[in-house]
């Protein structure tokens, strides 16, 4: 004879045995720590059930701890239909339309787990796993408006939940409502201390402006868990905020120690240290980064301004055309080669660059000055008076930009203009165009 009770009593100890809390996705829990030896035994818990059924095919609670067994052995779909059967005999049992949701879920169906969800919060509005996980599954596909209001449910029927904060607080988040998720993570972390909600909380911090409150958020994680590379990683970023780079140097430092391979640590300390002037530490964290991703043009950029500070000019310009061969459309980049070149005096390239910056970004009046001298002093004199023209159409106060307008113009024989523009200069008081103008205009 088969002992159906104890069949039902180890069952129910092993699978239903918990509080209403423990409760929150236990199969999960369940499943995710099985040993080869506990799923063994679930394999002779589905023999046994087996034998339950064949005596009685209507038993739904039978069904039901089948189902829960070849859960943990992840035959989803078995259990799927064994859940099934125990509805047909038994239509109203909350538990079963939740392990039958948790099933749907593993295999990818997400609506119908939302469906099997939706079902048992109907049997039992108060279900504390079914909004939770109703509420979980409605965040995965972008319903976030419900799934912040099933969180909020499991907060009213569990204020003690931390989970439910912190997954609101994810939402929240998503809405840009970051008072509302900061509060949500300050509780969550009150509740039950948790490095991830800490993350999270010095995240949203910084993001803002509160770097202080965020370095400490930071710091509290990091206590936790000191070999999580992200937490170094943004507290160093914070530090930087504040103009503290020695310290973001000590906290991006610990993080390559731990992850040599994040290029992300080398061009963040890369920047702190180009920040104190340390060209040459600066260069090697992004030759660094160069070589762990070769085709980034923003490390080349990076490498390339720290370069032209430490006055590697051959160098710097090298590393500006490489970035521009892999992202032709920098005007930064083409910006700050032709101010390279400006100073190695060599107007034409200068002039070359300054004109395809302005091609992409043509309302940076200032530029339009700088063109301007350069053409005037390649003798492309119609090219410079264009260039003013530009400048003072924003800037018309400019006593040196007239003067050089008009001595443009007298280079090419419109003296008429040369002289109005002298005088124009002399009145916003530049006494070299007033001299000019005694020697060439009655």
């Amino acid at each position: 004879m088969i002992n159906f009770n104890k069949i039902y009593k180890n069952s129910i100890l092993l699978l239903l045995g918990f509080s209403i809390n423990q409760q929150l996705f236990a199969q999960n829990t369940l499943i995710q720590g099985e040993t080869q030896s506990i799923k063994t035994d679930y394999q002779a818990k589905i023999n046994s059930f087996d034998e339950v059924i064949k005596s009685n095919p209507s038993d739904a609670t039978a069904y039901l701890e089948r189902g829960k067994a070849k859960a943990v052995m992840g035959q989803y779909s078995d259990a799927i239909n064994d859940y099934s059967s125990a509805l047909a005999y038994k239509p109203n049992n909350e538990q079963t339309f939740l392990y039958r949701a948790y099933s749907n879920f593993k295999l990818g169906d997400i609506f119908n787990a939302i469906a099997d969800y939706d079902k048992a919060i109907s049997i039992n509005p108060s279900s504390l796993e079914g909004h939770f996980g109703r509420g979980e599954l409605l965040s995965k596909i972008g319903d976030d408006e419900r799934a912040e209001k099933d969180f909020s449910k499991v907060i009213e029927l569990d204020p003690k939940s931390a989970k439910a904060y912190y997954e609101r607080g994810q939402i929240r988040t998503i809405q840009n409502d970051y008072k509302g998720a900061i509060s949500d993570f300050e509780i969550s972390n009150k509740i039950s201390k948790n490095a991830e909600t800490l993350y999270k909380l010095g995240f949203l911090q910084s993001k803002i402006g509160q770097d202080l409150a965020a370095i400490s958020s930071f710091t509290s994680a990091i206590e936790i868990d000191s070999n999580n590379t992200t937490y170094y990683f943004f507290r160093a970023s914070s530090l930087i905020h504040l103009g503290k780079y020695q310290e973001s140097i000590g906290d991006l430092s610990k993080a390559i120690d731990r992850n040599p391979a994040d290029v992300n640590f080398y061009v963040k300390r890369g920047y702190a240290y180009h920040h104190l002037r340390n060209y040459t530490n600066a260069i090697k964290d992004f030759t660094k980064a160069i070589e762990i991703n070769p085709a980034n043009p923003e490390y080349y950029y990076s490498r390339a301004i720290s370069l032209t500070h430490n006055a590697e000019y051959t160098n710097c310009i090298k590393d500006f055309s490489k970035c521009l061969t892999l992202d032709p459309n920098n005007a930064d980049a083409y910006l700050n080669r032709g101010m390279v070149y400006e100073n190695l005096f060599m107007p034409k390239q200068a002039e070359l660059d300054f004109s395809s910056y302005l091609s992409i970004n043509p309302l940076n009046t200032q530029l339009y000055k700088k063109r301007g001298e350069l053409r005037f002093a390649l003798h492309n004199y119609k090219g410079a008076i264009d260039d003013y023209n530009k400048f003072l159409e924003i800037f018309d106060k400019n006593a040196i930009v007239y003067y050089n307008r008009g001595i443009a113009k007298k280079q090419l024989n419109d003296l008429s203009g040369a002289c109005e523009d002298f005088k124009i200069s002399k009145n916003l008081g530049n006494p070299l165009a007033e001299s000019l103008s005694k020697i060439n205009c009655k």
